[in-house]
């Protein structure tokens, strides 16, 4: 059970989480785009978020480097 628990919480992801939610978060919204799910104009509607979601890659990159020294 703590192994079904462990994948289902993502704690194989400890450490990774921000930058993975960042990452979803810009991807999913460039990809309905590229699916055609989407237009040009809601796109850039959209850029708030695909530019937080890159946000938060780096500023978890930033974390990273910042602990390592």
């Amino acid at each position: 059970m703590d192994k079904l628990t462990y994948l289902l919480s993502g704690g194989f992801l400890s450490g990774r989480r921000t930058y993975v939610l960042g990452a979803l978060m810009a991807a999913q919204a460039v990809a309905s785009w590229a699916l055609g799910d989407t237009t040009l104009p809601q796109l850039l509607e959209q850029l708030p978020e695909i530019l937080g979601g890159l946000g938060i890659m780096t500023l978890r990159a930033g974390i990273q480097k910042g602990a390592a020294k």
